[in-house]
């Protein structure tokens, strides 16, 4: 054979694909290597930004900051005024209650006072002591229905009641 005959040899390919990996350590395969991990979350409980995020507010528009504090100001009042009405209307509707209650009381017991003048003691006697104790159970009941709405001080209940 001559030398002319022999194919002309190309550079070998790579064995390994070349990625972008991360250089070996000094010191060989083992070596002590030292990694940094950072994990960062952020938790907001309120309506408002916290100070990092109103910074970058203000780097997207200067006037941001201003017209978010100035929004979270309004819905404070707005929200502090439904709840105002919202106390104001249930405590006129407990008074109207018992403004009704109480009539309706008297009335019952000025009949069940006439029947038993007018010599009708057994009828008056059972209307008066209906009137009695109807009231009583509405009282009862209407106390136990407002301790229904309160917040629960024991902590399994208040767990299991949401």
């Amino acid at each position: 054979m001559s030398r002319e005959e022999l194919p002309v040899s190309h550079p070998a390919a790579p064995a390994r694909p070349s990625v972008a990996t991360r250089p070996r350590p000094a010191g060989g395969d083992l070596a002590f290597r030292r990694e940094r991990l950072l994990v960062a979350a952020e938790y907001s409980d309120g309506p408002l930004p916290s100070g990092r995020e109103l910074k970058r507010y203000r780097e997207a528009d200067p006037s941001a900051p201003r017209v978010i504090l100035q929004e979270f100001r309004a819905e404070s009042r707005h929200r502090r005024h439904i709840e105002r009405e919202i106390v104001s209307g249930e405590t006129r509707r407990a008074e109207r209650g018992q403004v009704f209650a109480l009539v309706v009381m008297l009335v019952g017991l000025s009949f069940s006072a006439l029947l038993i003048q007018g010599d009708h003691d057994w009828a008056g006697g059972i209307i008066g002591g209906i009137d009695l104790l109807g009231m009583a159970a509405l009282f009862l009941t209407g106390a136990a229905a407002s301790h229904d709405h309160e917040p629960s001080k024991d902590p399994q209940r208040r767990s299991t009641a949401g």
